[in-house]
């Protein structure tokens, strides 16, 4: 007896679909498990079991057709990805270097600079060999005081510093930077993003990461560490001067006052809700996968008669 199987380009689309839809739930409730610890809510979303499942479909893609994902797709891959590494770094070891796992970091390409006009310094984007580079050029170094830096920044961030990662274990904020940029070029390819909306978010993410480079991992070497984490710029003159700009203002707003102040806490929360805020304006923009369209009853220009009418016809309740 022959035995009916789903053509393969059938089943690709099926697990695109299931994906699309996955990945809109999970970024959804990664976003909204921070924004309930934020209001100082237990959460109950189980955020974790959504992203699983986002790798388990990704994972079982043809390599081809994860390579040549819409941008649409690729946007939320990415912003799934980043929202992970930004939003959970404090509670959950997010630095994962299985091969093909979603959430391990993206390494920058050679060519980073020519394709989008930036230029960043080349690096080896991992954990290890971050903080290792770092503990090579402490100067009068101090773990107490290190340690106290970083509760004080837990307790801003309303964050259990019993049930957070060891400051040691934490994932860079400079690490995240790139991710941020590469991830508003894939989203500009998808959506109207113009750099403005952008660059403000880019250069205190930069600035931050500056700073927690020496307030919790204990660089001291100022110039070497601000010219590290604000090496990049747009290639473009006007859109330099813009960039160079707000990178001044940002260094006195949060690296002048760390540096000169001895501050105790980084100034992050305010940053972290800014940053919810645009990953959520880039979900707004895209477009909903197709199965939320068919939960909502109305699919793409389809009216909601002819969309329930299409519903029946398939079979969806």
């Amino acid at each position: 007896m022959d035995t009916a199987s789903a053509d393969p380009d059938t089943q690709t689309d099926v697990n695109l679909l299931i994906l699309d839809y996955l990945l809109c739930l999970a970024i959804e409730a990664v976003l909204s498990k921070r924004i309930s610890e934020r209001e100082g809510h237990q959460s109950q979303r189980d955020a974790g079991w959504l992203v699983n499942s986002v790798n388990i479909i990704n994972s079982i893609l043809p390599q081809h057709q994860t390579q040549s994902l819409p941008p649409d797709l690729s946007t939320k891959l990415q912003l799934l990805a980043f929202a992970c590494h930004f939003l959970l770094r404090y509670t959950h070891n997010t630095l994962d270097e299985r091969p093909g796992n979603l959430l391990s970091l993206r390494q920058p390409e050679p060519e980073f600079a020519g394709t989008h006009g930036l230029h960043i310094e080349s690096h080896t984007w991992t954990q290890t060999s971050r903080i290792k580079s770092l503990s090579n050029s402490l100067a009068n170094y101090d773990p107490d005081i290190e340690d106290k830096r970083y509760k004080s920044t837990l307790n801003d961030l309303e964050i259990n510093p019993n049930t957070a990662q060891p400051r040691k274990h934490l994932l860079p904020l400079s690490l995240l930077v790139p991710e941020f940029i590469a991830l508003c070029t894939t989203a500009s390819a998808a959506v109207p993003l113009p750099e403005s909306s952008w660059f403000d978010i880019a250069v205190q993410l930069t600035a931050l990461a500056f700073v927690e480079d020496i307030a919790v991992f204990g660089g001291a070497q100022f110039e070497e560490v601000y010219s590290r984490c604000l090496s990049w710029a747009p290639r473009d003159p006007d859109k330099a001067r813009v960039w160079e700009q707000s990178r001044e203002y940002y260094r006195s707003e949060f690296v002048s006052p760390f540096v000169s102040k001895n501050v105790v806490a980084l100034p992050i929360f305010r940053l972290e809700g800014d940053v919810i805020d645009f990953l959520f304006d880039i979900m707004k923009s895209l477009e909903p996968p197709v199965l939320i369209q068919l939960e909502r009853g109305k699919l793409g220009d389809l009216s909601r008669a002819e969309t329930q009418a299409l519903k029946d016809r398939i079979g969806l309740i």
